[in-house]
């Protein structure tokens, strides 16, 4: 068990908030990651998921194979558009 400081120096959490600050800094974060790729978020849902209930080997191996899928995926090839053409991506979740 670690404090919530410690996690953050650990790097175990991106940040620590006050308790009167969690719900605003909650509802942002919300509204990043609703402009991600909902296959990359999907994705990393399911991995994430599968890490709490697996082993280790079979943790890697299905993110290894989530990886495979969203880097084949039209989002991926839209994401690297955008970021060479210097604009917002249009994900479109396929």
């Amino acid at each position: 068990m670690v404090d919530a400081d410690e996690a953050r120096e650990r790097g175990l959490v991106n940040a620590v908030h006050e308790p009167d600050e969690l719900v605003d800094a909650a509802l942002d974060l919300a509204a990043v990651m609703s402009q991600k790729s909902p296959l990359a978020m999907a994705y990393a849902k399911e991995s994430v998921g599968l890490a709490l209930h697996a082993d280790y080997k079979e943790s890697l191996e299905t993110e290894g194979r989530l990886f495979s899928m969203i880097f084949a995926s039209a989002d991926q090839a839209e994401g690297m558009s955008a970021f060479i053409e210097k604009r917002d991506p249009k994900f479109i979740g396929r």
